[in-house]
């Protein structure tokens, strides 16, 4: 019988260690981080950013935001076109059939990093401002594609 319990007891801590060292590889994995704020909703991510870049902002400002943090890659500045959001402005221009709605008289698309998990997907977080025709903030949209 002590022999059973002696084996069991072997048993048990080789398993709590196995557990143990997959919780360390999966925090400290940068291919796997879910403490990374990039996995955060699309939403959070939206506050996060506006605490940043608040409506109303210029768009020297915003650039200069974007300038001042490492992680962000700029995809485009436009000085010509707002950007485009899924979705019709209102629920009329449904049976029009429009489904995206361009944001602003200018935009700045910003890649705000990439994840990925234990699939070969990676995940872009792009964030794209819209700026009226005097060049102030009117909104933002946050979005996610993984291929």
């Amino acid at each position: 019988m002590k022999k059973r319990k002696k084996i069991f007891l072997i048993f048990l801590i080789i398993t709590l260690i196995l557990i143990l060292l997959l919780i360390v590889m999966l925090i400290f994995n940068p291919m796997y981080n879910p403490f990374d704020p990039l996995r955060r909703s699309e939403r959070k991510i939206k506050e996060e950013v506006l605490e940043l870049t608040p409506i109303g902002s210029s768009m020297e400002e915003v650039i200069r935001v974007i300038e001042n943090n490492e992680r962000w890659n700029v995809s485009y500045i436009n000085h010509d076109l707002g950007f485009a959001r899924p979705g019709p402005p209102d629920p009329e221009d449904v049976a029009q059939g429009s489904n995206v709605t361009i944001v602003g008289e200018k935009s700045i698309e910003v890649i705000l990093g990439t994840y990925s998990g234990f699939t070969t997907f990676k995940t872009y977080v792009s964030t794209y401002w819209g700026f009226d025709e005097n060049e102030n903030l009117i909104d933002i949209y946050v979005y996610k594609i993984s291929h």
